[in-house]
């Protein structure tokens, strides 16, 4: 996809290399090679027996596809940081402010103002990362309204990230169930307090297919 934005299409360049390549091409590959690879020997015997193993070799994946988890938890929050990165040099770059000197309450002052008034909870938060006070912000200020382009489950990405950065992704209060209630139904989950939510291939997919769409959007905004 060819961009004019130059900032819409350095986030574009980053989400495909960084994010999509990853996310499609090599998790597979290790979890491949992984389950490829077997102990042998008496270690072996102690691994199976740990994981109760007894229809055939013992693969490092037994042992090690945790890591493999954690590496989707990480290119997660990679990717929510790449997206607040690109707002705020959006934002800065067309209301003319340093990016170095940009607050989110401060150099959008009307909108920040108004969507504490109307909102509580931690959906008055004026974080970017709050997709349904930016997707405000944007439509008020540049008239791009990209909530109508992208999945719910998306829009909650931000609540998530803060389940993934602070709890391990448990849902920790009823307020997270309903702050998650469109993630959790495009997993297939039936989310209550306690439950975990699991940073998926299907999630990320959806995720990296939004802001490629987001993107192109956002770059029709030239100036």
């Amino acid at each position: 996809m060819y961009l004019n934005s130059p900032i819409c299409s350095k986030f574009e360049r980053l989400l495909n290399d960084e994010i999509a390549f990853g996310e499609y091409m090599l998790d597979f590959r290790i979890e491949d090679g992984l389950k490829k690879s077997t102990y042998i020997g008496d270690f072996a015997e102690k691994i199976a027996i740990r994981h109760n193993i007894t229809d055939r070799p013992v693969t490092v994946w037994d042992t090690d596809q945790e890591g493999i988890k954690a590496l989707k938890k990480m290119r997660f929050i990679y990717l929510t940081s790449q997206l607040e990165a690109f707002f705020k040099e959006y934002i800065s770059h067309h209301l003319r402010i340093d990016i170095e000197h940009y607050n989110n309450q401060t150099s959008v002052e009307p909108e920040s103002r108004e969507w504490g008034r109307i909102h509580t909870g931690k959906k008055a938060s004026k974080s970017l990362l709050n997709l349904h006070f930016t997707g405000y912000l944007f439509k008020n200020r540049f008239d791009i309204d990209f909530p109508q382009i992208l999945h719910p489950a998306t829009m909650e990405m931000g609540q998530l990230r803060n389940c993934v950065v602070h709890d391990l992704g448990k849902i920790k209060s009823l307020e997270y169930v309903g702050l998650l209630q469109n993630t959790s139904a495009f997993l297939g989950l039936d989310l209550e307090v306690g439950s975990v939510v699991e940073i998926k291939h299907e999630l990320m997919a959806l995720y990296i297919e939004d802001f490629r769409n987001l993107f192109e959007k956002c770059d029709k905004v030239i100036n």
